[in-house]
C-alpha cells in the first residue's frame, strides 16, 4: 500500500456508518415518541416525545460504542 495507509477510505465509511447509526436511532425514536403523543396520547405531552428521545439516545449511545469498539478489534 502506498504511504502505508491501507483502508483509508473503508475505515472512514465504517466510522460514518456508525454515526449515521447512531443518528437515525434517536431520530427514529423521537418520532415514534412524537406519533404517540399526537395520535396516541395527546393529553401525557411532552413526555412520549422525552420518552422516545431517551430511548434512542440510549440505544443508539449503546450502538455506536459497540461498533466503535468492533471496529478497534479489526
Amino acid at each position: 500500500m502506498p504511504g502505508g495507509r491501507g483502508g483509508g477510505a473503508a475505515n472512514q465509511a465504517r466510522a460514518w456508518a456508525i454515526g449515521l447509526n447512531f443518528v437515525y436511532g434517536v431520530i427514529g425514536f423521537s418520532l415514534i415518541g412524537w406519533a404517540v403523543q399526537r395520535w396516541i396520547w395527546p393529553s401525557a405531552a411532552p413526555w412520549p416525545l422525552l420518552v422516545g428521545l431517551f430511548l434512542g439516545l440510549i440505544g443508539g449511545g449503546f450502538r455506536f460504542i459497540k461498533d466503535a469498539m468492533s471496529i478497534g478489534r479489526r
